[in-house]
């Protein structure tokens, strides 16, 4: 199977199936651009990754590979 046969929300769903949250820190887990953890009371750490893929998120093509990986820096 190949991510692009289910997407990207697919594949969170899956993974979702697979892992059991029992930590009560986690207040809003896996989902699609972060989770949100309570380290201690009434203070939170919000958790987020992302991949940027090249012919997908940005092209080689017009710009250094400097420029690209500036670019993934950058908040959207």
């Amino acid at each position: 199977m190949k991510i692009k046969s289910i997407g990207e929300f697919g594949l969170i769903e899956r993974i979702k199936r697979s892992v059991t949250l029992g930590d009560r820190s986690v207040v809003i887990g896996i989902g699609d651009d972060a989770a949100v953890v309570e380290d201690r009371p009434g203070f939170y750490r919000l958790i987020t990754s992302d991949a940027f893929v090249e012919g997908v998120h940005f092209g080689n093509e017009f710009a250094t590979p400097g420029r690209s990986g500036g670019r993934q820096w950058q908040p959207t």
